[in-house]
């Protein structure tokens, strides 16, 4: 099976911003790319059961601001946060998920695209 990555691009730029979080977590995941979760930036969910230091030390960082809508990390080097997808503190990469879901099955772990309207048109090949 062979994916027209344009409409696969097009497809999740589509999504709403909690959807293409979804969409990449589920990548996570599959990935194990656990330290990339991107989770709502509340911190009392993100810091449920630790320790006030181990708190400190997690948000002692110049990358985290409890203001902002989104995080990601919180093991090696602390909390990172951001509120666009596209910033550049964000872990979010389109191109990591297009891979994921065309190269390695990740149309079969997620329904939050429509595999049958982004697979590659047969007309399309031949017209070329």
């Amino acid at each position: 099976m062979t994916f027209n990555i344009e409409k696969v691009k097009e497809a999740i730029y589509d999504l709403a911003d909690w959807e293409q979080v979804n969409l990449w977590n589920e990548r996570c995941e599959y990935e194990n790319y656990m330290d990339d979760y991107i989770y709502n930036n509340d911190p009392d969910e993100l810091m449920c059961g630790q320790k006030p230091s181990e708190i400190l030390s997690a948000v002692d960082t110049e990358n985290y601001s409890i203001h902002d809508d989104w995080a990601y990390g919180g093991s090696i080097y602390g909390w990172q946060s951001f509120n666009h997808l596209d910033d550049e503190n964000s872990p979010f990469d389109i191109d990591e998920i297009i891979s994921w879901y065309c190269e390695n099955e990740g149309y079969e772990q997620t329904n939050l695209l429509d595999y049958e309207e982004l697979i590659e048109d047969e007309d399309e090949d031949e017209e070329e």
